[in-house]
């Protein structure tokens, strides 16, 4: 069974995100039905990968330890033909903590950037937070 997994990291919550996987779900559907003996206007029904759209958020809001966003939400009228949900997980300290201990880089990469932002937070320069992260995680055995 194949699966198709579209991830984002995002420091912002974007709305928009999920217009934007449906066309990259669009473009990797047209690569998978052209690239081999599939014939989209055949008459036999062409299996597909489902997708999966998930988003990892590491900015500043801690109002929120999930959110779902949906294509549907930007329909200027309502409708349930289609529809597109992207699972957005936060990634802050203390949000999503089984996600973080199921899934080591993920776990790993929310040390990281919270790391950074607690730098950020004390006025240090970006390159000089990137390079504290980077050592911090160094010392505590964290993405080596």
């Amino acid at each position: 069974m194949k699966r198709l997994i579209y991830i984002e990291h995002q420091t912002t919550i974007n709305p928009n995100i999920p217009l934007r996987f449906l066309s990259y779900v669009d473009e990797l559907y047209k690569r998978y039905t052209s690239t081999s003996h599939k014939k989209i206007y055949g008459d036999d029904l062409l299996k597909i990968p489902a997708p999966e759209f998930y988003v990892f958020y590491d900015g500043n809001d801690t109002s929120f330890e999930q959110q779902t966003l949906k294509l549907s939400d930007a329909f200027e009228t309502q409708s349930d033909k289609l529809e597109l949900t992207v699972h957005v997980y936060n990634l802050a300290d203390g949000m999503n903590d089984a996600l973080k201990r199921k899934c080591l880089p993920i776990g790993e990469y929310s040390i990281f950037s919270n790391a950074y932002k607690h730098f950020r937070q004390q006025k240090i320069e970006i390159d000089h937070a990137v390079d504290a992260a980077i050592k911090y995680c160094l010392e505590n055995n964290v993405m080596v």
